[in-house]
């Protein structure tokens, strides 16, 4: 049985020494299991400020009177806790059901009025938002300390649901300044490894999604999500990912710039449930006065590589062409418009969706601060508000019997109807006999 005190005692002792060998060593610690761990190391422990209060507390006053920082990342685990309609979950699972609750899943790490019918949130419900609560007990025990997931999966790694999960993770964990995460892949896991190519490598030629992160916002539609960069400060490009987490209809994105700059032009580079390939859409976007459409199919996720008015568009023929790339081809996509975000000097995106629900995204500029992900490094803007980007407007909650995203309130309004229309049918029956 683990001894708190001594593990912390021995957790200083070992990050002083190794401190003293090279000053710029970073400590990471104690990669706990996750929520459970974090809060009371599942059951074991109790304490007003949890497990991960206290340890932090401890690291930090051993390294005050060291004179040293003795932990430089919280490091901890997430896996989804969701289930499907059936209560199975869905991290091992694939199939209708499982796929449509996870790709809600991954607003457990940020989203307050996400509600899980799962073990997680029944037992600790009230530290959610995992994201949210890790931000605010290493402000209060031990500022200055990043924190990590040094293992997460949300499973589906075999199909398109997962694919979509992985890149809200991965958009999520660049928001939140999230230092590192190490995805957890399932024994299939091409689709995972296809979302973390369209961030990393998308035209198979080392191209990426930019390392300097825009504010953006999609209006709380909580059936797709948006993620836009640039490179370096760079204002000629622009990349812009979008979801459409509808299972059977189109998605319509309507983008309206508002800025001094100009942008005319978009690539697009696309992941759908056929293949984990990425697939780049030969037909090149083009704008009008700023403004931009884009038809997405259901269960897709796309890169935009938008091109402000100096940028030559690498393909304008319409024509279908390989790019050279194992992983990467090239297809025609009849009556696709354009689809764009804009500069980070001044800027502001705003995107409605069509189909299913009706949305705005608004993409702000404002003094950028680095941050580390996973093999990667990204650019957040300084204290802005957790995630708005499928922000929902009143609590919500999955509603096993119908399938659907529901608001709570009216979930317990539906049991209510439920247990009175079961009470009047007993009541006929007993008349009957």
């Amino acid at each position: 049985e683990l001894d708190p005190s001594q593990f912390s005692r021995n957790s200083a002792k070992l990050s002083e020494a190794v401190k003293q060998l090279d000053s710029s060593a970073m400590i990471f610690g104690p990669s706990l299991s996750g929520v459970g761990a974090c809060v009371d190391l599942n059951g074991s422990f109790f304490s007003d400020n949890g497990f991960a209060g206290y340890y932090l507390r401890n690291m930090r006053e051993s390294g005050e009177a060291a004179g040293v920082r003795l932990l430089d990342v919280f490091d901890t685990h997430f896996y989804t806790s969701a289930t499907d309609r059936s209560g199975n979950s869905i991290l091992n699972t694939s199939g209708s059901s499982a796929d449509t609750y996870r790709l809600q899943a991954p607003r457990a790490l940020w989203d307050e009025t996400y509600i899980e019918d799962s073990a997680l949130y029944s037992a600790y419900g009230e530290y959610m938002p995992f994201i949210p609560y890790l931000k605010n007990v290493i402000d209060e025990y031990y500022p200055g300390t990043k924190f990590s997931f040094s293992e997460y999966s949300f499973g589906g790694g075999d199909n398109i649901s997962g694919c979509i999960a992985e890149t809200d993770a991965l958009g999520i964990f660049a928001e939140n300044g999230v230092y590192l995460a190490c995805l957890m892949p399932d024994d299939d896991s091409s689709f995972q490894c296809a979302a973390l190519s369209l961030f990393r490598n998308y035209d198979g030629n080392g191209s990426r999604f930019g390392n300097e992160l825009l504010y953006s916002d999609n209006g709380g539609d909580s059936m797709s999500s948006c993620y836009a960069a640039q490179h370096n400060g760079d204002n000629s490009e622009i990349t812009l990912i979008l979801t459409n987490k509808n299972a059977r209809d189109n998605k319509q994105f309507t983008i309206e710039l508002d800025s001094s700059t100009r942008y005319e032009t978009a690539e697009e580079y696309t992941i759908t449930g056929d293949s984990p390939r990425i697939t780049r859409i030969a037909d090149t976007l083009t704008a009008e006065g700023n403004s931009f459409s884009l038809t997405m199919p259901p269960r897709t996720v796309s890169l935009l590589v938008i091109h402000g008015r100096k940028t030559k568009s690498s393909d304008s023929s319409g024509s279908e062409s390989d790019i050279s790339s194992g992983d990467t081809e090239t297809t025609s996509r009849s009556g696709t418009e354009s689809e764009t975000i804009s500069n980070a000097a001044d800027l502001t995106i705003e995107i409605q969706t069509e189909t299913a629900t009706q949305t705005t995204a608004a993409v702000t500029e404002t003094e950028p601060v680095t941050v580390t992900v996973p093999e990667t490094t990204v650019t957040l803007p300084p204290e802005t508000e957790p995630v708005t980007a499928l922000t929902a407007k009143q609590p919500t909650i999955f509603d096993k019997d119908s399938g659907k995203v529901l608001p709570a309130p009216l979930k317990i309004v539906i049991s209510i109807l439920i247990i009175w229309c079961f009470g009047m049918m007993t009541v006929i029956l007993f008349i009957k006999k």
